[in-house]
């Protein structure tokens, strides 16, 4: 993605996308690349905690400065691998945004959530083959990213329970 535009829609506005999921007050992005979805919602939910977790280093130093320069003060940064993370108090709300299959991120970080927590792990397409996979009740939404044709998908794992 090198426009301005696809940069708007296929990241922003898709992150910003899962907002009204979030849940709690300590939420942690796994894999977070470039700082999507974290940064944007942590700008969109200032009273809430993100933590941010990428084994690359240089993109934990590039998150680091964009928070810096954008003066935002509720992220916390980790650079390291999410199964190795230790961290009280548990996350209410574990995501993840085109990181590894559904049941990898599962059992790489259920050890992170809180009980009630809940997983919101973002996908592009309807992604039937990692559900097929999945050993934990799930739900799967559709999402209406303005703006952006393409497929858009959140699986929501409520703490091994589906919320209806």
């Amino acid at each position: 993605i090198r426009s301005l535009d696809e940069m708007l829609t296929h990241h922003l506005i898709d992150s910003l996308a899962i907002a009204p999921y979030i849940q709690g007050n300590n939420i942690v992005d796994v894999g977070t690349g470039a700082g999507f979805p974290g940064v944007p919602l942590a700008v969109y939910f200032p009273d809430k905690r993100f933590t941010l977790v990428d084994s690359r280093g240089k993109k934990i130093r590039f998150i680091r400065q964009a928070c810096s320069q954008l003066d935002i003060h509720n992220v916390t940064l980790f650079d390291q691998r999410v199964e190795t993370l230790s961290i009280e108090p548990a996350f209410d709300v574990i995501m993840a945004r085109a990181v590894s299959s559904l049941g990898n991120v599962v059992s790489l970080c259920r050890h992170l959530l809180s009980p009630g927590g809940r997983f919101i792990l973002q996908k592009g397409e309807y992604p039937e083959k990692e559900l097929s996979e999945l050993q934990l009740p799930y739900q799967v939404i559709e999402l209406n990213v303005p703006i952006l044709s393409a497929k858009r998908h959140i699986v929501v794992i409520e703490n091994g329970v589906v919320n209806d």
